[in-house]
């Protein structure tokens, strides 16, 4: 694999060695103290403020999340305006702090944007009330680009006394500005995006700020530095960036994408496509198999935001890849038909649920056995991230030869165990609940007591439990009960069964088992060698399983 390709600028930026080296000897030379107050005159002339209150904190979140509690303390608390209004499609850590603040009654006003990503003034008028207090937002949306009219939203704040807070982190060093030309009451940005060597999240402010642990010179002085050199690079991003993102949309509007927000005013670095069908994770995921980082700006939508270092050869390699990936995404999976199902005189068992523009919709095929019940195949269809797709092919493979009885017992659990990525609990409920839709259409069907046994472990490698013959037999249940917990009782409870561990000595572990498979001896004993097998396996080979002479009385 080549270098990673970090296209996600506004995500996270390398850190600059001469910012690096000077971070290193100002925190040297001014470890106690510094000229703090020059440095922050300095920040402030370089952003075209004449004064402001300022803080630095760990990063973006903290900062944001900092700045609304203050404005919920000092002002809300105050004169009883409880209202925050925001775009709707704001970065997250604006969003979530609003969202946090209805703890205290505060209610946060999610604005409607238009297809091309913009508050318009007239909406803004039609929602301000008299307990609006603040409107919260970004100069540039990060992801999209998009740049907000911004003069003209603070002009109808101002005429309604309505604080405003401007995010400008996207937008340094992409636009030429001032911020005296703009009567913002607090301004944040990311210091991180400047190529500093720490995370930085800073506050400017007219009004007084909670005093809180001084940071130290050094920092201060790099923000200066870092933003001086940031300023410069302006021309470069419009001359020179500019139509490398452009060479990226229009090969990626070959191949089928639509560029959503290419009409309106947007930064010079930041691409945004969709490509029907395809959930925009599903795209992080194969580009960042190829090294290449990317982000999500919604379920249908990935941006692709360069930095002042970004190469052209590196666009190329975008580009390159990007066919092989498209076509592996848009292969289509087959669902089955009525006609398959007649041909295999089977009951075809199929539900949809999710909605694709909620960003996740699955559909579940089940081809059911009229005579016995026994799911013969099962396929999907889905739109949404990786994980979806995973969890439902997990759950496929695993619902073959089963009963629809043990299909609507199938838990999250054994479905995440056949996963090969991380799962999300969405996707995990979304597939449970499809195979419980799905069933519904096959529970008149008669069925026998059938039983599955727990995988053989007669092959793989074979592990000892550290330590395990100085463990006490207390000690030892609990390891076994464990991987009982974990390898065992999922699949168990297919069989609408249970274990459990009722002794241990030294190395005889008495178990007793229930489920319908204890009807029959034949497959009492299979299920017991298969639970042996596994803990001889896990934990120690010399471990004897014995049954609850109370499980054959019964």
């Amino acid at each position: 694999m080549a270098d990673w390709i970090f296209l996600d600028h506004h995500t996270r930026t390398r850190p600059s060695p001469v910012l690096m080296e000077q971070f290193a000897k100002e925190t040297l030379r001014h470890w106690l103290m510094g000229p703090t107050k020059k440095a922050e005159d300095e920040i402030c002339a370089i952003l075209g403020l004449p004064m402001a209150n300022i803080r630095l904190k760990a990063n973006r979140v903290e900062t944001h999340i900092h700045l609304l509690f203050t404005h919920y303390i000092d002002s809300m608390r105050k004169t009883g305006r409880t209202q925050i209004l925001t775009p709707k499609n704001e970065q997250e850590s604006l969003l979530g702090g609003i969202r946090r603040l209805a703890t205290f009654e505060v209610q946060g006003v999610f604005l409607p944007v238009t297809e091309k990503g913009e508050l318009i003034p007239a909406v803004l008028e039609e929602k301000v009330c008299a307990r609006s207090s603040l409107l919260s937002l970004s100069w540039a949306h990060p992801q999209t680009g998009v740049i907000q009219p911004i003069a003209d939203l603070i002009r109808i704040c101002k005429e309604n006394e309505i604080m405003v807070h401007l995010d400008i982190s996207a937008v340094i060093g992409k636009l030429d500005f001032q911020l005296a030309d703009l009567d913002a009451d607090f301004i944040t940005f990311d210091g991180g995006l400047l190529g500093m060597p720490l995370p930085l999240g800073v506050i400017l402010s007219k009004h007084p700020l909670w005093h809180t642990q001084e940071a130290p010179f050094a920092q201060y002085s790099n923000l200066a530095a870092a933003l001086r050199a940031t300023f410069d690079k302006v021309e470069n991003y419009a001359i020179q960036t500019s139509p490398v993102r452009d060479l990226l949309e229009a090969k990626l509007e070959e191949m089928g994408a639509t560029i959503p927000f290419r009409d309106t005013m947007r930064l010079p670095n930041v691409a945004t496509c969709q490509f029907e069908g395809i959930h925009s994770e599903q795209i992080l995921h194969e580009l960042k198999k190829e090294g290449i980082f990317v982000s999500k700006v919604d379920p249908f939508s990935v941006s692709f935001v360069l930095s002042d270092e970004t190469k052209k050869t590196e666009i190329d390699r975008v580009i390159e890849i990007f066919p092989a990936l498209l076509e592996k995404l848009q292969k289509r999976k087959k669902l089955f038909t009525k006609e398959d199902a007649e041909a295999k005189n089977m009951r075809l068992c199929q539900k949809t649920l999710g909605k694709k523009e909620e960003g996740r919709e699955l559909t579940l095929a089940l081809l059911v056995d009229e005579e016995d019940g026994v799911i013969a195949d099962a396929c999907f269809s889905a739109f949404g991230p990786p994980t979806l797709h995973d969890a439902a092919e997990a759950a496929c493979n695993e619902l073959l030869r089963k009963n629809y009885m043990q299909a609507r017992r199938m838990s999250a659990d054994l479905i995440e165990k056949k996963m090969s990525l991380v799962p999300n609990n969405s996707d995990l409920n979304l597939v449970i609940d499809a195979i419980d839709e799905a069933t519904k259409d096959c529970m008149d069907i008669p069925i026998e007591d059938i039983y599955v046994a727990p995988p053989d472990m007669a092959e793989g490698k074979r592990t000892i439990y550290p330590g395990w013959e100085s463990l006490t037999n207390a000690q030892k249940k609990a390891v076994i009960a464990e991987v009982i917990e974990r390898d065992i009782r999922p699949y168990v409870e297919l069989d609408d069964g249970g274990v459990e561990v009722v002794k241990i000595e030294d190395n005889r572990v008495t178990i007793t088992y229930s489920g319908n498979c204890t009807s029959c001896f034949s497959a009492t004993g299979t299920t017991l060698d298969a639970i042996s097998g596994i803990l001889r396996h896990k934990i120690y080979p010399d471990l004897m399983v014995i049954p609850d002479i109370a499980l054959f009385q019964n």
